[in-house]
């Protein structure tokens, strides 16, 4: 199996599939040709493409040869013009629900052809129909073969989205109130994002690109000062952890498990406020920044495009106002009130590809935590994606 977003695959992964003789299976398909523009081959392609997504998603990759035990024989590829946009088109008229995260790439050859690759996600919101020409069939694909879904299936299909997503959110939740309680004693703000679909082991802990990644964060150019990175990552029993401590005192930290699951923990960044009984708005918007894009760089150099959930809690917030930046206060915002409960608990957000989505989540993770306070959104982000700091 390839395990590479179809924009990232190159011709010499290609060759490398035919050299390691690489069969078709329930998440990979092979197509000598291009989907043709008549109803047959046209209903075809939208039952393949829904297929893999009631499964677990997968690739279909177009100009690629096999031979009759279904692997790979050979790279010839396809001429013509760019078929991207058909076929996108095409799932989102005749798929329902929308699949959304459905991505499709040229890659080109050196014969001067080129093979399409269409990628397609494991859905958050399966399972998905078929409605090509009155068509309302569920699709799934088993091995190299795909076939009508049976009542049981489909029920089985909706009843896996809603047990995953009450899994995940179970066990963030869970994280939050028993791990780490060294930061718990004070303000304390805690990230956490994790595939929707947890439970595969997805990363090695002994990835030198992973390991670099958890050293230097990345972080926004204007919030250099606020970063995800605590330290050097060391092996853990679930994966990879770093933390800061000081005279023993835990103070940051930030873990990544083998099965996705992504998390920091920070009392250091709530902890430089000039006014007391305040949270800072905008180191807060700054280690979300670095986690959101940590999350999504990691998740591309895997290969893996799932969906995935986020939460953002700020602990021990009791009698504390959100101190936002100067500009935004003297402007617009009005004042804002003071947290009453415990907790800032922030309504998670989940989102079906983090690749083009990451700036969303930010958007909307800070949007929650200022609307906590009687703001109708986070105003230090403009609507162009800029920033207001001053």
């Amino acid at each position: 199996m390839l395990y590479k977003r179809a924009s990232q695959i190159t011709e010499e992964d290609l060759v490398r599939l035919v050299e390691a003789n690489a069969t078709e299976d329930e998440r990979l398909e092979f197509k000598r040709q291009m989907y043709e523009l008549g109803s047959e081959d046209a209903r075809e392609m939208i039952r393949d493409i829904s297929s893999l997504a009631n499964q677990k998603g997968g690739l279909i990759l177009i100009g690629v040869e096999e031979d009759d035990d279904g692997a790979a024989s050979g790279v010839p590829g396809i001429e013509g013009a760019q078929h991207d946009e058909r076929i996108v088109s095409s799932a989102q008229a005749n798929i329902a629900p929308r699949l959304n995260g459905l991505e499709v790439a040229s890659i080109p050859l050196q014969n001067g052809r080129a093979v399409v690759a269409v990628g397609i996600p494991e859905s958050l919101n399966g399972p998905h129909m078929t409605t090509y020409h009155g068509e309302s069939v569920f699709w799934q694909r088993h091995g190299r073969q795909k076939g009508k879904m049976s009542v049981d299936e489909i029920e089985a299909a909706f009843m896996r989205r809603t047990e995953s997503t009450t899994r995940v959110e179970s066990f963030l939740a869970q994280r939050r109130l028993h791990e780490n309680l060294e930061l718990h004693e004070g303000r304390t703000v805690m990230i956490q994002a994790a595939p929707v679909f947890l439970g595969a082991e997805l990363v090695d802990i002994l990835d030198k690109e992973v390991l670099g990644l958890l050293r230097q964060p990345p972080s926004h150019p204007e919030l250099r000062g606020w970063v995800c990175s605590p330290g050097e990552p060391r092996p853990s029993l679930h994966g990879l952890r770093a933390e800061d401590r000081e005279e023993g005192q835990l103070r940051e930290y930030l873990e990544l498990r083998r099965e996705g699951y992504l998390e920091f923990g920070s009392s250091l960044a709530l902890a430089y406020n000039e006014p007391p009984n305040t949270l800072p708005s905008v180191s807060v918007l700054g280690l979300v920044y670095s986690f959101v894009h940590l999350y999504r760089i990691l998740f591309e150099r895997l290969g893996v495009s799932t969906p995935a959930i986020f939460a953002l809690t700020i602990l021990n917030a009791q009698g504390h106002r959100l101190s936002v930046p100067q500009r935004v206060s003297s402007g617009v915002a009005r004042p804002t009130r003071a947290w009453e409960m415990a907790h800032i608990e922030v309504p998670v957000v989940y989102v079906q590809d983090l690749h083009g989505g990451a700036e969303e989540v930010i958007r909307r993770l800070n949007d929650r935590l200022w609307n906590a306070f009687g703001f109708d959104r986070c105003w230090a982000i403009l609507e162009d994606g800029s920033l207001v700091l001053d």
